[in-house]
């Protein structure tokens, strides 16, 4: 539709005032300069969004993690060792710091990004993680401590 409406303006026929002369649209020197900048704009607007964008590229192995995460049937069968406890807690800590240091939005351009859905999605998972590990590891020691007695 806009490829269709850009078509018709540019067969538009245009008057120079006082002349009484018309030209058609698309031999207009002013209409095809502001066009090109117009579109330079517009170009330069989504490579600085594409540059913006490649910042959350790393923060996609939040997601990733949460896709393969099963506590259940997986992590709370398998891992009995503290130092391998210890090390998720600390990977679900540099991932929620990760998140909370978020440039939530950014202007690039003609366009607003807004990057809090992708926000407020990502932060609940190595929160939730990390609540599942520190009940695992509370129920461990429980265990542990059932069996001293």
């Amino acid at each position: 539709m806009y490829e269709t409406m850009e078509v018709i303006c540019e067969l538009m026929l245009v008057g120079e005032p006082g002349t009484g002369k018309t030209t058609c649209l698309r031999t207009d020197e002013k209409y095809n300069s502001s066009k090109q900048e117009i579109n330079k704009i517009i170009d330069n607007s989504f490579n600085s969004a594409e540059k913006y964008l490649e910042k959350f590229q790393p923060l996609g192995r939040i997601f990733e993690y949460s896709l393969k995460w099963d506590f259940v049937n997986k992590y709370k069968k398998r891992v009995r060792k503290v130092e391998v406890i210890r090390n998720d807690l600390r990977r679900m800590k540099q991932q929620m710091s990760d998140v909370k240091k978020m440039n939530i939005s950014n202007y690039a351009g003609l366009l607003t990004m807004d990057a809090r859905p992708l926000k407020n999605n990502l932060m609940p998972i190595p929160q939730n993680c990390s609540d599942q590990i520190k009940q695992h590891l509370h129920d461990l020691f429980a265990e542990i401590s059932d069996q001293c007695r």
